[in-house]
């Protein structure tokens, strides 16, 4: 990666300010510049307690129609996401789809609660979102049924942390972050392959928070993205392939029963489904030093 700043991938930390341009190879084409916004989410994650209030509510645009709905509405809501206000009064936030609607989940020490609601009623409450099922922060055990309150905080800063990265794989290039988190999915956990040597290279080309984030600190996010504790309702890495795919599969491991399924019969898959984008004849993840 190039540009204003610049990284090796080896441990090195990068330091962005808000909108800073870089200059980043594409897996698809020359290379391209893209703005990487000043998220500090990642950051903060030291600072986030078991404590902090969660909150959340549903929305999407008005005008949006067919899978560009969610993702238009994904972007719609950077500037709230880079608001001071919004940073300074939330300690984290994460991201799902349901059925087309972007769901946001966010925590908040209950000092700062009243400033949260009120920086993000701002935002929403207008004529460009539909916004319903909105939730007023309050106590809870977000891991209630991903491992219970042993993983409580761990399983709050994996959430913060890979929408964080979730958010840049889009922002850098959707198509390939759409495929490389399907075949994440029915290449690599479905038949229990090697995670890291699958999605590491295109995270620390393409992700400047995971490039921030120290070698222990990557290590738990590759366990976290394998990690499916006793009674937990589905693997943690649903939520990344839920947030950049816009939809994810259950029971892969019975349908491919350890075979590596060809991208024709991944795209049958896709076809199947509601899902537009194909992946293209040609594609594979990125080496490690490619």
């Amino acid at each position: 990666m190039e540009g204003s700043r610049k990284y090796t991938g080896s441990g090195q930390r990068m330091s962005l300010l808000s909108h800073d341009e870089i200059t980043i190879s594409c897996w698809r084409g020359p290379p391209s510049t893209v703005v990487v916004r000043g998220w500090t989410m990642t950051e903060k994650t030291s600072e986030l307690t078991r404590d902090d209030l969660w909150g959340g509510f549903w929305l999407k645009r008005k005008d949006g129609a067919g899978q560009d709905w969610y993702y238009d509405t994904l972007d719609s809501l950077g500037n709230l996401f880079d608001s001071e206000s919004f940073q300074e009064n939330v300690s984290g936030f994460y991201i799902n789809c349901i059925n087309g609607w972007v769901r946001v989940h966010y925590f908040t020490p209950e000092n700062k609660m009243n400033t949260a609601i009120n920086t993000i009623q701002e935002y929403i409450c207008n004529d460009i979102f539909e916004v319903k099922d909105c939730k007023l922060p309050e106590s809870k055990c977000v891991a209630k049924n991903y491992g219970g309150s042993d993983f409580e905080l761990r399983f709050r800063k994996y959430l913060i942390i890979e929408t964080q990265i979730g958010l840049e794989l889009l922002r850098f290039d959707r198509l390939y972050s759409q495929c490389l988190l399907t075949t994440l999915r029915w290449w690599v956990k479905a038949i229990k392959g090697d995670i890291k040597s699958h999605i590491e290279p295109s995270l620390l080309k393409m992700s400047p928070s995971y490039s921030k984030l120290s070698t222990i600190e990557r290590d738990i996010f590759l366990e976290d993205l394998d990690l499916r504790p006793e009674n937990s309702e589905t693997d943690w890495a649903h939520f990344i392939v839920n947030l950049v795919v816009s939809i994810d599969w259950r029971n892969t491991q019975s349908v491919v029963q350890g075979r590596l399924l060809s991208i024709e019969e991944l795209n049958l898959i896709l076809t199947s489904g509601t899902l537009d984008f194909r992946i293209p004849a040609e594609w594979a993840p990125i080496k490690e030093d490619s």
